[in-house]
């Protein structure tokens, strides 16, 4: 704790008092005296990018797509049953859905239900659309990208009513498909 308000500057009795939140919220956990990130932040640490590289990749395509459709484009990874935004860049307009990197999307949503464990190689289940089923006022549609290791997550691209996300499929299967060859082509810094 000592070391946490010299380096922050934060009183300590503010900086106990912060631990003892993020004890509460489940994010820090006291053991033997230490505190320690909870098992639940390290599977996020881990979420932060599946593959090497595959963060600064997928950036540079999801603020191109983003620029040619106006539309909110995500980056979803799994872990185990659940599905996390690793990256968003949010469209031009406001849908009724709160994504930022870290947040778990709802079982139902087209990321989810891509990325669901069932799901994950079955024959033909490349893309899953979403038309107002987890959400009024918000439309989704969601396509694999392979990583070097095989694994898979998945881009979203959210609109609204107005303009449902599937009519954007042909893009959207296109720059999936390009950042899957783009992680191909990397080494994931191995030199």
């Amino acid at each position: 704790m000592a070391a946490l308000a010299d380096i922050t500057g934060i009183p300590r009795s503010s900086v106990y008092r912060l631990l003892d939140q993020l004890i509460g919220e489940g994010v820090v956990v006291l053991s033997y005296g230490r505190y320690l990130l909870s098992s639940e932040m390290l599977v996020m640490a881990e979420l932060n990018e599946p593959d090497v590289g595959f963060r600064p990749v997928a950036e540079r395509y999801l603020q191109a797509l983003r620029e040619r459709t106006g539309a909110t484009v995500t980056c979803v990874v799994a872990e185990g049953t659940r599905a996390y935004v690793m990256s968003v860049v949010p469209g031009v307009e406001k849908l009724p859905a709160d994504l930022y990197p870290g947040r778990e999307l709802p079982p139902g949503a087209a990321a989810s239900v891509l990325l669901a464990p069932t799901t994950i190689g079955t024959p033909g289940r490349r893309f899953v659309t979403d038309r107002e089923d987890v959400l009024p006022g918000l439309t989704c549609y969601a396509t694999s990208i392979v990583l070097r290791d095989r694994r898979v997550a998945a881009l979203q691209l959210c609109t609204p009513p107005s303009a449902p996300a599937e009519h954007f499929a042909p893009l959207v299967n296109r720059v999936a498909a390009m950042i899957s060859q783009a992680m191909s082509a990397t080494d994931g810094g191995r030199g």
